[in-house]
């Protein structure tokens, strides 16, 4: 999934959240999933630092 098919896919559920929100629950999600699965956390914190990088931070 791209980041910008994970921005689409959590705004069609959640329409009122912001980029900022859906990177956050992203990195959340890193966290609780960390020794589950290596390839969707990879994946995750791929696109929390992109974003986290756009955000000018």
């Amino acid at each position: 999934m791209t980041p910008k098919q994970l921005i689409k896919a959590a705004r069609k559920e959640h329409p009122n959240a912001s980029k900022k929100d859906i990177a956050r629950a992203a990195f959340f999600s890193i966290i609780a999933n960390a020794d589950q699965d290596r390839g969707k956390v990879k994946n995750l914190q791929a696109f929390t630092l992109a974003e986290r990088v756009d955000d000018g931070r």
